[in-house]
């Protein structure tokens, strides 16, 4: 039976594929029921069996994800729902996809945040972190809250709103970055520190690079050598090793005179400092090269 109904199932999805394709010009995927499709130049949506269910008036029109769709109309661009209604009114540059009921929205070099309704809960007025504009559906809300830029990128600061819209923290750092496990990574005249949700400094603003917390420890960088921090601020590790890695199963790689070893989150050393190369764990097993010859470790 269930052979029967796969192949049933088969037949009636290239039965309506065939049929949508015969009508237009270019079909996109199904996602949530509907699939873009495009006749003379204009776009609209089928459902699952071939009918249109919003018409051919769109210029652009991309895939459904959580109940709407980025379309277009003379180079301005909005939302719709599954409905056909326009949500978002087109009258932007681009619109991005939704996140905790918020979209990102701009009109040139600025943005601003749109709720599920279409109303602007934001200025569009802020700017975002060159590290993420390559995909701006990226700069996410973390623990309740987005980082943005106010001002210009040379005097500007980092502020923090939350999933309302509202501008709940404002600073005096020149860039900040997400919030991680209470605390956020911000940096003045070059050098990096974290704040809390206060916007209090709990970590001295001294390092050269940062990143974001993940179970208690942070990698910090200072004087081109590497250590980790907890986040009360004590150093586990000083600053001492040429790299760190990334954690992978509660280890990391560290690299000192050319040579790996492996380090725990408390920044004890747990395997020595003697590969040549080192990779990081999986299913307990790490891929190690010594005295030119690979082979595989345990995880201790």
């Amino acid at each position: 039976m269930s052979k029967i109904l796969f192949t049933t199932t088969m037949l009636i999805g290239l039965f309506v594929q065939l049929n949508a394709q015969s009508g237009y010009d270019e079909i996109l995927d199904f996602k949530e029921g509907l699939a873009a499709v495009s006749s003379n130049g204009k776009w609209g949506y089928i459902d699952q069996t071939g009918k249109l269910a919003i018409p051919l008036k769109y210029d652009k029109a991309y895939y459904f994800l959580d109940g709407m769709a980025v379309v277009a109309n003379n180079d301005k661009y909005g939302h719709i729902n599954k409905q056909g209604v326009e949500i978002t009114p087109l009258k932007y540059d681009w619109v991005y996809r939704f996140n905790e009921g918020t979209a990102w929205v701009n009109m040139g070099d600025k943005y601003g945040l749109v709720n599920r309704e279409g109303k602007e809960i934001t200025p569009i007025k802020y700017m975002l972190y060159g590290d993420f504009l390559e995909n701006v559906e990226d700069v996410l809300f973390s623990e309740g809250l987005v980082v943005v830029h106010v001002g210009d990128w040379d005097t500007g600061t980092a502020a923090y709103i939350d999933t309302t819209g509202k501008e709940v923290l404002t600073t005096s750092y020149h860039r900040g970055s997400q919030f991680h496990e209470g605390l956020a990574a911000v940096s003045k005249d070059g050098y990096y520190g974290f704040i809390d949700r206060t916007g209090k400094e709990v970590i001295p603003i001294k390092y050269d690079e940062a990143w974001g917390f993940s179970e208690g420890t942070s990698i910090v960088k200072l004087d081109g050598k590497y250590g980790l921090v907890d986040t009360s601020g004590k150093e586990l590790v000083s600053p001492q090793y040429d790299r760190i890695g990334y954690f992978s199963e509660g280890l990391v790689t560290v690299r000192k005179d050319g040579k790996y070893g492996y380090m725990n989150r408390k920044g004890q050393l747990v395997i020595p400092i003697k590969y040549d190369e080192a990779h990081a764990f999986s299913n307990g097993e790490a891929s190690v090269k010594e005295n030119g010859k690979y082979f595989t470790i345990y995880k201790p």
